[in-house]
């Protein structure tokens, strides 16, 4: 299965996310928003796929719960336009560009939040955001990434995307959502990292663990083929130690 099939269950939804964040993006004149989503779909979609699907599997999503894709979307659109202004060979003149666009795209993504009634959500991807902040400031430099760093750069904002939906929805298995999102963050942040590590797969496998408990149906087999992505891009080391 490649990416354009697994995200097909969620074209329209992500169709809508990604038109409210491309008409905020032309006033940065700083991403060119549609390249990036066909050079990278999955890193460019993951987290609203994972707002949604989480969502669906509340049963009937939870009203407003497109703002929160929306709202994940502009973070991590924010964060990498914070990281482009980082790179080494940054023009001055870009890097202000590039430090004001980032800034301007997170106060869209909690304008977002505010419009749609939704305050009570700041305060969980505001404490995602400075995790993600933390892990920048270290700027670790080493072979081996530290765990704690993977969770502050990748596993939170990406752990939050999982469990907002099910607190929206009042569902009883938050806390399992989120556990899911903290696990599979982590593998996808060991595997962005082009991590030779062994705790990708055991991060794999401590995800698809805590999908056995969670309601049956498609948006759990959605969440369980979001994994069966991830471990078939496990390093090819990982993958021949088992």
């Amino acid at each position: 299965m490649n990416v354009s099939e697994l995200l097909l269950p969620l074209r329209k939804d992500l169709d809508t996310v990604h038109a409210a964040v491309a008409a905020l993006l032309k006033k940065t004149g700083r991403v060119q928003y549609s390249e990036y989503l066909e050079n990278d779909p999955l890193e460019f979609c993951l987290r609203p796929a994972l707002v949604m699907t989480s969502a669906y599997l509340c049963g009937r999503p939870p009203a407003g719960v497109i703002y929160v894709a929306e709202a994940v979307q502009l973070i991590f659109l924010a964060e990498f336009v914070h990281g482009k202004a980082a790179e080494e060979d940054v023009q001055s003149g870009d890097l202000k560009a590039y430090v004001l666009a980032g800034d301007y795209l997170f106060s869209g993504s909690f304008r977002a939040l505010a419009d749609a009634g939704l305050k009570h959500l700041l305060g969980p991807l505001a404490r995602a955001v400075c995790a993600r902040c933390e892990a920048a400031v270290e700027n670790f430099k080493g072979p081996e990434y530290p765990s704690g760093l993977i969770r502050k750069e990748t596993a939170l904002l990406i752990g939050e995307c999982c469990r907002l939906p099910a607190m929206m929805a009042g569902a009883d298995f938050e806390a399992q959502l989120f556990d899911f999102g903290i696990n599979f963050g982590m593998a996808y942040g060991y595997l962005k990292r082009e991590s030779p590590s062994l705790k990708t797969e055991t991060y794999i496998e401590a995800a698809r663990n805590v999908l056995s408990v969670l309601p049956a149906g498609q948006a759990r087999r959605q969440l369980h083929q979001f994994l069966d992505y991830l471990n078939r891009e496990t390093p090819a080391e990982v993958a021949a130690s088992r």
